[in-house]
């Protein structure tokens, strides 16, 4: 199986006209991986080993994960080629759609998807639970605490400040405010980032069936 896998690669390559990076996290039951800031240190191994090239392509599949990898990565990839795009076969979230954001172009499957850039943070004042005997910290979504405050907005009419106030205070009963605003430091970056990125893109699309 991994020999087809790498002949797979090797015609990708040679499809793309460019050098090839793959980069997959779990999404497996129980054996979940996500995007972390340690992934700096083996893309720069592997792109020290393909060295400068004309185009990179970097195929992905991920729901996403630690919001401090994706400029960092892009920026390395891009400081090695002139021309990055991304390949998406299938699932491409949150963290890992901020990443395609920052090629020159995204090639995607018809039953690829992209999502919102909504991205988790797990600082040390994070909420925990208890799994498995263990006491695991449980990431705060961005688009979680947003949605827990429109809807006190839409479905319970909560308007004025003091209302909204009592609700925020309500979320703090079980969420740190220095985690919350970790959320809304986020959720400002990733806007910026957001911005930043697009500035790369031709858009177009094509059909390769």
């Amino acid at each position: 199986m991994k020999t087809e896998r790498i002949e797979c690669y090797k015609n990708l390559e040679t499809l793309r006209k460019s050098r090839l990076l793959v980069y997959i996290t779990s999404d497996r039951q129980n054996a979940e991986t996500n995007i972390g800031a340690d992934i700096l240190a083996p893309f720069a191994n592997h792109l020290d080993t393909i060295g400068d090239v004309e185009k990179i392509s970097l195929f992905i599949y991920s729901n996403g994960g630690s919001t401090l990898a994706r400029w960092s990565l892009v920026n390395l990839i891009r400081s090695f080629c002139k021309d990055f795009e991304v390949i998406i076969p299938f699932r491409c979230q949150s963290t890992a759609t901020l990443i395609s954001l920052g090629t020159d172009r995204i090639v995607m499957t018809k039953q690829a998807t992209l999502g919102p850039i909504d991205p988790s943070t797990n600082g040390l004042m994070n909420p925990q639970i208890n799994l498995n005997g263990q006491n695991v910290r449980v990431p705060v979504s961005v688009e979680h605490v947003n949605g827990y405050l429109d809807m006190a907005k839409d479905d319970f009419g909560v308007k004025n400040g003091t209302e909204l106030k009592d609700i925020y205070l309500k979320l703090t009963d079980h969420i740190h405010p220095l985690s919350l605003g970790n959320v809304y430091k986020s959720k400002a970056q990733i806007k910026m980032l957001a911005e930043k990125m697009l500035k790369y893109h031709n858009i177009e699309a094509k059909n390769y069936s």
